[in-house]
């Protein structure tokens, strides 16, 4: 029987590092649930900070995360 696994999205940008721990952590919670041996589906978008930091500013944050959720799909389309 076949599990289906949904794909998270990160949003990125702010530093690798800070990217790169929640990529471990995220890996270390699914391997205490599942020891399939297999990593699972996830996306990492990094955005563009300072255009991040001005849509917050202008009480636009839901167009950047409209904008990074379009970007994605249509990077998955040309696949």
């Amino acid at each position: 029987m076949s599990r289906q696994i949904k794909t998270i999205g990160i949003v990125g940008g702010l530093g690798p590092e800070s990217t790169i721990e929640y990529y471990r952590q995220i890996i270390a919670r699914y391997r205490e649930q599942i020891s399939d041996g297999i990593y699972p589906p996830i996306i990492i978008q990094s955005m563009d900070v300072p255009e991040l930091l001005r849509q917050c500013g202008a009480n636009e944050f839901r167009d950047s995360c409209s904008s990074a959720v379009a970007h994605e799909s249509r990077g998955s389309s040309q696949t």
